[in-house]
């Protein structure tokens, strides 16, 4: 629903470091809400008043009579988690392989593409116009756009099974 937002209505706007922060104040806060348990929120809902009526008009039409399931010693719940264990795994390997790689990049003596990784900046000698290659890399260096970055790759590896992730962090890195 965040993204949603975002997508319709703040995308094609300016507002870069607003953007930015609604992308990550959103991103953030989708993972506190569903623990929020106030009473005022639970009455926002009609999900009592529907689990009643369901319960007051729903009558059995057929009856089913199923064979028990045999027993087994591994639950769906089991199955589901080492899933989405095997999943961050390759996910966490992936960005550990990636971070190990920016180190050697940033220890490169040259570098012919220009970047900054939080307060690194690194300029290619043959680029032209490095004066303003420089202020906009120390733009991203002093607003801490590396954060973000990170932050929106370890949603992205706690939420691996979730696309719309993956639009936080398309989304993330358009803006900057």
């Amino acid at each position: 629903m965040f993204y949603g937002f975002y997508a319709l209505l703040l995308r094609k706007e300016t507002f870069f470091h607003l953007n930015r922060i609604y992308l990550v104040a959103s991103a953030l806060l989708s993972f506190f809400i569903p623990v929020i348990h106030s009473d005022w929120v639970r009455n926002l809902f009609i999900t009592q008043q529907v689990q009643h009526t369901l319960s007051v008009y729903s009558k059995p039409l057929i009856i089913y009579h199923f064979k028990p399931i045999e027993e087994s010693h591994i639950t769906i719940g089991q199955v589901i988690l080492i899933i989405y264990a095997i999943g961050a795994s390759i996910l966490i390997a992936k960005f550990i392989w990636q971070l190990v790689s920016l180190k050697n990049i940033i220890d490169r003596p040259e570098t012919t593409v220009p970047f900054s990784f939080f307060k690194s900046i690194r300029l290619g000698a043959s680029l032209d116009k490095q004066g303003v290659i420089a202020a906009h890399e120390q733009v991203h260096a002093n607003q801490w756009h590396s954060v973000d970055v990170l932050l929106i790759e370890a949603i992205a590896i706690i939420n691996w099974f979730n696309p719309v992730v993956y639009l936080y962090r398309f989304g993330i890195k358009h803006i900057h």
